[in-house]
């Protein structure tokens, strides 16, 4: 089903064919919402720009998500820097080649959890 995402909230159509002909039936709503927290915004930023050659910006990370998503993310990046999983490179951290393959581990360690 279709989903859309503009940085406050996620909604997809729901998954019942049924129950979403019902719904544009009886001029209902046919999709479902998620509201989206400031660490849902931050993860899915390290998600989708480590998985980039350019990597993820560190500015970004400290004006946009603020100082203590920047601090976290520096600190759990640390061991990965130290194994050459990843870099910094002109203010972005990014996967190295060695760091690719090891991407989904590397990513976790990154994210914030409530």
């Amino acid at each position: 089903s279709a989903h859309s995402y503009n940085k406050t909230t996620r909604k997809w159509n729901i998954s019942s064919i049924t129950n979403y002909l019902t719904a544009i039936e009886t001029q209902s709503l046919c999709y479902e919402i998620e509201y989206l927290s400031l660490n849902d915004n931050y993860n899915d930023y390290i998600i989708t720009s480590l998985r980039t050659l350019q990597g993820c910006s560190l500015t970004k990370i400290k004006t946009e998500f603020g100082e203590k998503f920047f601090k976290n993310c520096l600190m759990n990046a640390t061991k990965h820097l130290n194994n050459n999983t990843l870099q910094i490179k002109d203010d972005f951290l990014k996967l190295t080649k060695k760091g690719v393959f090891l991407s989904d581990g590397i990513i976790t360690d990154l994210l914030a959890v409530d």
